[in-house]
Order: structure tokens, then sequence, then C-alpha cells
């Protein structure tokens, strides 16, 4: 059980810092080497399962939110 739950972690771990990478050098297009990237992936990725839903989260919540911004916009202008 307990070897089940350290490769959870590890996979999370890997996940995170794959995430991390194609986000900030790809995406984000960071300024700094990649080398160091990987390295922060890395160090931040000790929270990977935390992180990874963090993200989730935050995502899903930005879109709501822009959804009942929209919503409301448009019943706005529709009462005046």
């Amino acid at each position: 059980m307990k070897m089940n739950n350290f490769l959870i972690y590890i996979l999370g771990w890997i996940l995170f810092i794959i995430g991390f990478y194609i986000f900030n050098v790809y995406i984000y297009q960071s300024k700094y080497s990649k080398k160091l990237v990987l390295y922060r992936g890395f160090k931040y990725g000790v929270l990977s399962w935390v992180g990874i839903f963090g993200f989730v989260i935050i995502i899903i919540y930005k879109y709501i939110l822009e959804t009942i911004i929209c919503v409301d916009e448009y019943i706005e202008n529709k009462l005046k």
C-alpha cells in the first residue's frame, strides 16, 4: 500500500514538472533558461498534487467567473 502511494506521488511530481516546463517555456515564453525552469518545476513539484489540483481549480473558477460576467453584461444591456 505504501509503495502505491509513493508511486502516485512521484507520478504527480513528474506531471507537475512537465506541465510547469511546457507552460513556462512554450506558453508563457519565460526569459529564464530551460534548466532553471526545470529546477523550479522540480522544486515546486514537492507539492505536486496540491499544485495540480490548485491550478485546475483556478482555471475552472476563472471560466465560471468570466461566464457570470458575460451573462451579467448581456442582461444589463437587454434591460437598458
